[in-house]
C-alpha cells in the first residue's frame, strides 16, 4: 500500500506533504477491547510494538545542500485515530519531527523548543486511519530515534459521534444522552478550567484535575486514578486542557492544548491514587486553574464532578441537593493488576440528580459545595438509567500514605512547606482571572433562519448589502486584555475562496468606532458549519470600556458566497450591529424587520482588571500572501510587495528580488541547488510572511 499526500503551500513550521509515494506499514484493524467492568477507565486504542528507525524503514531523501527528509506512513484499516511513541529523541537546532494525517491539515510539531525531559515523543491521537511521521534535518546528524509503538484507535476522540449513539441537543461527542455540558452549570467556571482529559500510553483514557499546592510555586500537578494506567505500567501521558463545549448546548467545540511532557511522581495501586507533574507549563492562553482541595472529615454537599465520559467534551454530574457522603470500601471491581482496593478508602455518592459516569470518567474530581476537591473517581454502577453508587478514592485518607514506588506521600508534593493546612483555595496559574464571553448567552435561543430573507445571509451577498457585522461587549470601563476572538458560522458556501478578517472596534458613543485590532486574512475554507473557530492574536489586545467583536468579508461577484452567522432574538439588550451603506445600525434600527433585539454568536476570551492605562489606536494586521510554487517558479500575490529574499536552512541569504511595490511577483529559482529554503516576503505596512519550499531539479 502507498499513500499519496497532496501538495500544499508549505510555511515555516509545517510538514512537506509531498506528492511522491510514501512507504507504508499496515497494522491490523482496530477493535474494541473494553471489558465493561465497573471501573470508569476507557481503552480507546490497540497497541502494537515496533522498532522503526530511519535505517530500517521509511523513505529517506537527501538534498544537495546537506538537508534530509525522512517519511514513513502508518495505516490501520477503519481506525478512528492513530498515535505513536518515539524514544531516543534528541533534536538539535534546525531539526524537526512532524506527525500528521494525510486526510487532515492538522499536524504536531516537535523541535528543540518543546522536547520532552525524558527524550521521547508521545503524540496525541490524530483522527484518521493513517498517519505520517516525518523528520527534517541534516546529513551530518542522522538521528537514531525509534518508533517503538503504534496505537490504532477504535473509537473517535476528537468530536465525531460514535456509531449507534444518538446525539441529544447540544451533545458534541459520544457520551450518554443524560450527560450535561459543563458550560450549562453556573458557578463552576473556575474549577472547570482545572479539569482535564488524560491519555495514558497512547491507548487508555481517563479524567484528572490540576491542583494547587501550599507553596504557590506554579508547579502544576494533576491528580487522577491509578487504575487508568494499564497493567503493563506507566510509559507516557498526554494531558489535554479545555476540551469542551464553551457555551451550553450550542453544538460547538473548543479544542484544548495537549501537554505530553508528563511525569508520574506518586502511584498507589491499592489506594487507586496517582499524581502526575507537568514538566512544561500550560500556555498562558490556556488559562489553567489549579483547583483547591479539602481534607475535611465531613464534607458538605451538594457534590459535583467534571469529567470526560466516553472521551467526550467535559461534562458535569451533580448530586442530589441534600446529598451526604461517607467513607466506604469499594468492592465492585479490582485494580488494573487484579488486586482488591484497600478497605475504607472511598467516598460514596449514592445518587446523582443530573448526569452519570462512564468509561473515561475515571480520575475526575469530586468537588464540595465550596468548589474544593476531596476525591477522585475509581468506579461504580451509575448509568443514565440508574445514576447510583459511584466511589471516589479519598484525598484525606491518602494524604500521608506512602506510594508503591518511591515511598513518598501526596502531602510532600501538595504541602511541600509542611504547613499542616487541611484546606486551600484554588488559584489561576497565570495570576489573571480567566473570562470567556459570547454575544449569545447560555439561555439564548439561537435562530436557525437567515436574517435578510428566506435565502439571504447575515453577512455576505444579501439584501442589506452588508459585509461588516459585530457584537458589542461592555465591561463598565474596566481594562480588558483580549487573547483571541471566536466566530461560529451556521452556513458556509463559496465558489472562489472567499476571505474574511476578525476585527475588534472601540466604542464611539454606543456604536463601533476605530479598528483597534484586525486578524490576518482568513480563508473561508478554514471554517466549518456549527463549529467554533478561534483566532488567537499574537499579542493580546488591550482596551477600556465597551468594544465590538465582528467579521469583515472580502468577496467577488459570485452570488453563492455565503457566511451565515448564528444569532438570537429575544429579551436581551440589542448588541448586534450591521454596517449598511457605510453606517452602523442595530438590528432594531433596520427597516422591514420585527422590532426586536438581536445578539450575534461572536465571542472573545481574555482577562479583565480594574486598570485604565491602555494605549489605543489602529493595529494593522498582517495580511496573508497567496503563494504558489510551480517547478522552478515562485508565484506570489500580495498588496505592495517590496522585496523577496530566499535563505537556506542555515540562514544564509541565497537570492534577493526587488518587486517595486507591485501586487504580483514571479521568482525564478532554477539557479539554486536542490534543497530546503525559506522564502521571506516583505509587503506593505511592514508585514512579513515566511514560507518554506523544497527546490529539486526536474
Amino acid at each position: 500500500m502507498s499513500l499519496i499526500a497532496s501538495a500544499i503551500k508549505a510555511q515555516v513550521g509545517q510538514p512537506w506533504r509531498l506528492t511522491e509515494s510514501v512507504d507504508c506499514l499496515t497494522f491490523p484493524a482496530a477493535h474494541n477491547t473494553n471489558d465493561n467492568s465497573a471501573n470508569k477507565s476507557l481503552t480507546f486504542a490497540n497497541g502494537h510494538e515496533t522498532n522503526l528507525t530511519i535505517e530500517n524503514s521509511g523513505t529517506l531523501r537527501t538534498f544537495d545542500d546537506g538537508t534530509v527528509l525522512w517519511t514513513i506512513a502508518l495505516a490501520s484499516e477503519q481506525a478512528e485515530n492513530m498515535n505513536v511513541f518515539i524514544k531516543n529523541v534528541d533534536l538539535k537546532i534546525g531539526e524537526y519531527i512532524y506527525i500528521y494525517s494525510p486526510q487532515s491539515s492538522d499536524f504536531q510539531e516537535y523541535s528543540v523548543l518543546n522536547k520532552n525531559s525524558g527524550g521521547y515523543i508521545q503524540s496525541f491521537p490524530i483522527d484518521g486511519d493513517s498517519l505520517i511521521v516525518e523528520y527534517q534535518g541534516y546529513t551530518d546528524n542522522i538521528p537514531d530515534f525509534e518508533i517503538t509503538a503504534v496505537n490504532c484507535g477504535f473509537m473517535p476522540l476528537n468530536g465525531s459521534k460514535s456509531a449507534g449513539n444518538k446525539a441529544n441537543a447540544g451533545e458534541f461527542g459520544s457520551s450518554q444522552s443524560c450527560e450535561v455540558d459543563a458550560s450549562c452549570i453556573e458557578g463552576i467556571e473556575e474549577i472547570a478550567q482545572s479539569s482535564c482529559r488524560i491519555v495514558i500510553n497512547g491507548k487508555q483514557l481517563g479524567s484528572g484535575v490540576l491542583v494547587a499546592n501550599t507553596a504557590h510555586d506554579t508547579v502544576v500537578y494533576v491528580l487522577s486514578a491509578a487504575h487508568c494506567i494499564p497493567n503493563e505500567g506507566f510509559k507516557s501521558a498526554s494531558v489535554q486542557l479545555n476540551w469542551e463545549v464553551p457555551l451550553c448546548n450550542k453544538r460547538v467545540s473548543r479544542y484544548g492544548e495537549a501537554i505530553d511532557d508528563v511525569s508520574m511522581v506518586y502511584y498507589s495501586e491499592l489506594r487507586d491514587a496517582v499524581l502526575y507533574r507537568l514538566n512544561r507549563d500550560p500556555l498562558a492562553v490556556t488559562h489553567a486553574y489549579l483547583s483547591g482541595w479539602d481534607l475535611t472529615q465531613n464534607p458538605e454537599g451538594p457534590f459535583l464532578i467534571i469529567h470526560h465520559p466516553n472521551g467526550d467534551v467535559r461534562k458535569t454530574t451533580v448530586s442530589m441537593p441534600d446529598a451526604q457522603t461517607a467513607i466506604e470500601t469499594y468492592t465492585l471491581d479490582v485494580t488494573a493488576n487484579y488486586n482488591s482496593f484497600d478497605e475504607k478508602n472511598h467516598w460514596r455518592i449514592r445518587r446523582w440528580e443530573r448526569g452519570a459516569t462512564e468509561g473515561g470518567s475515571s480520575g475526575c474530581g469530586l468537588w464540595t459545595k465550596d468548589n474544593k476537591v476531596i476525591g477522585f473517581l475509581t468506579g461504580g454502577q451509575s448509568t443514565c438509567s440508574s445514576p447510583t453508587n459511584d466511589y471516589f478514592w479519598s484525598l484525606k485518607n491518602n494524604w500521608e500514605h506512602e506510594d508503591d514506588v518511591n515511598h513518598v506521600t501526596l502531602k510532600s508534593f501538595l504541602d511541600p512547606e509542611n504547613t499542616g493546612t487541611t484546606s486551600i483555595d484554588g488559584e489561576w496559574l497565570n495570576g489573571e482571572t480567566y473570562e470567556q464571553h459570547f454575544g449569545i448567552g447560555p439561555k439564548s435561543q439561537i435562530i436557525s433562519q437567515y436574517l435578510s430573507d428566506d435565502r439571504g445571509n447575515v453577512a455576505g451577498h444579501n439584501t442589506l448589502n452588508t459585509t461588516y457585522v459585530v457584537q458589542k461587549f461592555s465591561n463598565k470601563g474596566e481594562h480588558t486584555k483580549i487573547d483571541g476572538v471566536y466566530i461560529s458560522p451556521t452556513r458556509i458556501q463559496s465558489s472562489h475562496g472567499q476571505k474574511y478578517t476578525m476585527v475588534i472596534y472601540d466604542d464611539d458613543n454606543g456604536r463601533p468606532g476605530k479598528i483597534i485590532a484586525e486578524s490576518d486574512y482568513l480563508l473561508q475554507s478554514a471554517l466549518k458549519s456549527n463549529e467554533l473557530r478561534h483566532y488567537k492574536f499574537g499579542t493580546p489586545v488591550e482596551t477600556n470600556g465597551p468594544f465590538y467583536v465582528g467579521v469583515s468579508l472580502y468577496y467577488g461577484t459570485a452570488a453563492v458566497d455565503t457566511l451565515s452567522l448564528s444569532y438570537s432574538l429575544g429579551g436581551e439588550e440589542d448588541n448586534a450591529f450591521f454596517c449598511v451603506n457605510d453606517e452602523w445600525k442595530k438590528y432594531s434600527d433596520l427597516t422591514g424587520i420585527p422590532d426586536i433585539n438581536c445578539n450575534m454568536y461572536f465571542g472573545y476570551r481574555g482577562a479583565t482588571t480594574s486598570g485604565t492605562n491602555v494605549n489605543k489606536g489602529i493595529q494593522q494586521g498582517t495580511k496573508n500572501i497567496d503563494f504558489e510554487q510551480i517547478n522552478n517558479t515562485l508565484n506570489i500575490i500580495a498588496e505592495n510587495i517590496q522585496k523577496v529574499r530566499i535563505f537556506n536552512v542555515r540562514g544564509e541569504l541565497c537570492l534577493t528580488a526587488n518587486t517595486d511595490n507591485g501586487s504580483k511577483a514571479a521568482i525564478n529559482i532554477s539557479a539554486l541547488p536542490t534543497g530546503v529554503y525559506l522564502v521571506d516576503v516583505q509587503s506593505g505596512k511592514g508585514a512579513n510572511n515566511t514560507f518554506k519550499i523544497l527546490k529539486h531539479n526536474e
